[in-house]
């Protein structure tokens, strides 16, 4: 099962929305109306994050894909690398980044809590989110 991936934006003045990248990494606004996703997050413009792969999978690397050509290493490691460039470029726009994959979660406060540094993504090993988080930038605001 996919974890799902959501960013948060303080307000629809900016568009963050990302299609037909290099790396096939994209960011697509959540459908108007009434989501799950809005409840969960308390925001009102919610934007889902995905790879080449079509949904957020791509956005993880480690061993795993170093080591097995049909994980697609260098994919993964574009994908996360542009993610960081954009959370970089937008972070004074985002609120949170919020990951789901049970969904069992009513509220804000039952979800972990953890800082992204974006520094340390650049630079990173192994990269992926934990399902089930908020993710607040740590640098780069």
């Amino acid at each position: 099962m996919c974890t799902e991936i959501y960013i948060g934006a303080i307000n629809n003045d900016v568009d963050l929305t990302v299609r037909n990248s290099k790396s096939g990494f994209w960011v697509a606004p959540l459908p108007p109306g009434p989501r799950v996703q809005r409840a969960k997050m308390r925001l009102d413009t919610i934007y889902e994050v995905g790879s080449f792969m079509g949904c957020s999978c791509g956005l993880s690397f480690g061993d795993f894909s170093r080591d097995d050509p049909s994980e697609h290493h260098e994919k993964r490691l574009a994908n996360v690398r542009e993610l960081q460039d954009f959370l970089r470029t937008h972070a004074s726009q985002i609120v949170r980044i919020m990951t789901l994959e049970d969904y069992d979660r009513n509220s804000l406060d039952e979800f972990e809590r953890e800082s992204l540094d974006l520094n340390q993504m650049a630079t990173a090993d192994e990269f992926s989110f934990d399902p089930e988080c908020i993710y607040e930038i740590a640098t780069g605001k």
